[in-house]
């Protein structure tokens, strides 16, 4: 799971408007409410209970977001291989409920 997007992309949620320091202690938490280890799964995610989550520092908005990210991932309309394929090749658009803005500026900057 080293180096997976879905890692990736969720950590930045986490991340997004907190102070590194902060942000990396709920990160610490995040990780701890998923069954530990160094990153976040899709299925671990998914498993975690709102209110553990909660518990561990994010707000319902920033569960809302690791929700459908993992969801995307679990069933596939996600995947590392379909995100290399849109960045490298220029095909398609990844859009999901809180990358819409963010995401759109990306792909009409590369």
């Amino acid at each position: 799971m080293q180096g997976s997007n879905f890692a990736t992309l969720a950590k930045a949620i986490v991340f997004q408007q907190l102070a590194t320091g902060a942000a990396a202690t709920i990160y610490g938490r995040v990780l701890a409410a998923c069954g530990g280890g160094d990153t976040l799964s899709p299925a671990a995610a998914l498993v975690a209970s709102t209110d553990s989550l909660r518990a561990a520092g994010l707000s319902e908005r920033k569960v809302s977001y690791i929700r459908d990210l993992a969801e995307h991932f679990a069933d596939g309309r996600l995947s590392d291989a379909k995100i290399a394929g849109g960045w490298a090749g220029g095909r398609g658009r990844i859009i999901i409920s809180w990358s819409r803005g963010w995401m759109e500026k990306m792909n009409r900057w590369r």
